[in-house]
């Protein structure tokens, strides 16, 4: 008599499909999609950080074409990586859109944009260069925030999700040079 045991796996697990000594494992496919609570929970350490604003920065949202912007500033690698998250840009906006203080979190990012640009003059000519400084500023926020232990957040899911939120400042015109200014 054959023993049957059934396995139930969830979204981006291994199943395993077995006929008594012979496994046949098929790997599904990766979810890229985010998870709301963890992008709402960086933008809330980001926007709750102690980055000063100055009156005399901009409130002003500009939309840009993304595409077109990162040929105008010359960047490659933060390029690939806004591209790879570019599926998810609608539903990004749609938190962000929900994220009551959308704007002062943005804010404060265009600001760390513009302290490193102010640090390093002319010492970065290199935009690439620029945000991966942004980001490693905005990861620190993050690494420095008071979540309990249980709530830290994964380092890939903080990477990934600092850098939608920077994807985002990007596309409006807070990260980076407007095409043509």
């Amino acid at each position: 008599m054959a023993n049957k045991a059934t396995i139930t796996s969830g979204n981006s697990t291994i199943n395993t499909i077995g006929n008594d000594n012979d496994i046949s494992v098929f790997n599904t496919i990766e979810n890229n999609s985010f998870k709301r609570s963890l992008l709402y929970d960086i933008c809330r350490i980001i926007k709750d950080a102690n980055i000063p604003l100055h009156d005399a920065d901009e409130y002003l949202f500009k939309e840009s074409g993304w595409e077109e912007k990162m040929d105008y500033n010359h960047i490659d690698v933060y390029a690939e990586i806004f591209k790879q998250e570019a599926f998810a840009y609608d539903e990004l906006d749609n938190v962000m859109k929900e994220f009551t203080n959308r704007q002062e979190m943005i804010m404060k990012i265009n600001h760390t944009y513009k302290m490193i640009l102010k640090e390093h003059v002319e010492a970065i000519s290199d935009n690439d260069v620029v945000l991966e400084e942004v980001f490693l500023k905005l990861m620190k926020v993050v690494d420095d925030s008071s979540l309990p232990e249980d709530e830290q957040i994964h380092l890939e899911h903080k990477e990934r999700y600092i850098k939608l939120i920077m994807f985002y400042a990007f596309t409006k015109c807070k990260l980076l040079k407007a095409v043509g200014e």
